[in-house]
């Protein structure tokens, strides 16, 4: 286990009191109108109103409406928070965040600003989706297989298609995210599925967090080198390698 020096949120000094961490969702764990009851809250709607200036469309009718935003939902969320349990707040120590959610948690911990942040997410799923459109491909989760099973699926199976199929996301003890390109992760899924407690394909439009998606990098990469990205005032941890952006580099966001 990683063993970090705690750090907190500016003007705190409570070396005391147990410390808090926060985990920020990715994409998909949104629901539509999830921020209503906090559009009273003043930092939100500056959020709100910061958003559709960097943004150039009204994203709080979005939000109510028919789609899913990711970035505004769970910082909302965090407002919320600090008016409920300010306590909380200040003993926050950490943060993380699943994919989509990462960037949430580097606004959190004063790394990069929330408009900033909006920018770079913009780009993002704009390239992803290019990048998906040019390499079709699909995601599938399963449970209870061990990586070495799996490994060995993916291999043979990119090796007699000379497609892409690997293990893309390592959620949690036993539960791993197979993705390529859909030929091949079917390929997969047929091998695995009677060794799997569970095997289900993800609501999503491309082959996410694999070499599929290599044609967004360079635009991503692009537009990080053109934000003020600064150290986190709190222990970020970064999905690739799991340890605190103070012993990574900050392009390991991409």
């Amino acid at each position: 286990m990683l063993t970090t020096t705690p750090r907190r949120m500016p003007g705190i000094e409570q070396a005391d009191a147990t410390p808090t961490a926060f985990v920020f969702p990715g994409q998909g764990a949104q629901k539509v109108g999830m921020t209503k009851k906090e559009l009273d809250i003043p930092a939100v709607q500056v959020m709100y109103a910061k958003a559709k200036d960097v943004l150039g469309y009204d994203i709080q009718k979005i939000v109510m409406g028919d789609s899913q935003e990711a970035l505004d939902s769970t910082l909302a969320a965090l407002e919320r928070l600090r008016l409920d349990d300010p306590d909380a707040v200040k003993r926050c120590t950490a943060a993380a965040g699943l994919s989509l959610g990462e960037y949430t948690a580097l606004v959190a911990g004063g790394a990069i600003t929330f408009e900033d942040a909006l920018k770079i997410v913009k780009i993002r799923g704009e390239m992803m989706l290019e990048a998906s459109k040019q390499n079709k491909g699909t995601m599938l989760s399963v449970i209870g297989v061990d990586d070495a099973t799996l490994a060995a699926a993916c291999e043979e199976v990119a090796a007699a298609t000379r497609q892409t199929a690997e293990i893309s996301n390592f959620l949690s003890p036993g539960i791993r995210v197979i993705s390529g390109d859909e030929e091949a992760v079917e390929m997969v899924r047929f091998r695995i599925e009677s060794k799997a407690m569970k095997v289900q394909y993800l609501a999503v439009s491309g082959a996410f967090h694999t070499r599929l998606m290599q044609p967004a990098v360079d635009a991503l990469r692009s537009a990080l080198d053109h934000i003020d990205i600064r150290m986190p005032h709190i222990n970020v941890y970064a999905n690739t390698l799991g340890r605190p952006y103070e012993v990574l580099t900050v392009h390991t966001m991409q």
